[in-house]
């Protein structure tokens, strides 16, 4: 049987996507859908959640950790698989929404870095199933 060819950029994605999805599932939020569209380069995704009211510190921390989530699973896949991290990805997606959560008087008094250290513990004990998970995501397209 032939092995069937996955686009390496569309499996960048997955892993990215699948950082926030298990990062959120962590917390409790249970995402409504995660994506995975289009080819080569203009791959791109994103995890649905739904109206999520953050009102305790933990959920608000759990949240930005989740956004990290993508970033760091981004970065270790690349790395791995030897692609091109794309720092736009965050900059244009995430970057703006952890920014903005970030003012709110929840998270004030944690550092930058809890909220890092955090998304890497978190992508390193889910590491496995990313790996797992991400062809899935990356061939239909969705889980």
């Amino acid at each position: 049987m032939a092995a069937t060819y996955i686009d390496p950029h569309r499996l960048r994605v997955a892993a990215h996507e699948l950082g926030h999805y298990l990062a959120w599932q962590d917390a409790g939020i249970t995402p409504a859908a995660i994506v995975v569209e289009g080819y080569g380069e203009e791959a791109h995704g994103h995890v649905e959640t739904g109206r999520t009211r953050l009102t305790t510190t933990e959920q608000a921390s759990a949240y930005l950790v989740g956004l990290l989530a993508g970033r760091e699973a981004e970065l270790i896949w690349c790395t791995k698989y030897g692609l091109r991290y794309h720092p736009h990805t965050f900059d244009t997606g995430d970057g703006p929404r952890f920014r903005k959560l970030r003012r709110h008087k929840l998270v004030r008094a944690i550092t930058d870095g809890e909220f890092q250290s955090g998304a890497q513990r978190l992508v390193q004990g889910h590491w496995p199933r990313i790996e797992r998970l991400a062809p899935r995501l990356a061939l239909r397209g969705h889980l």
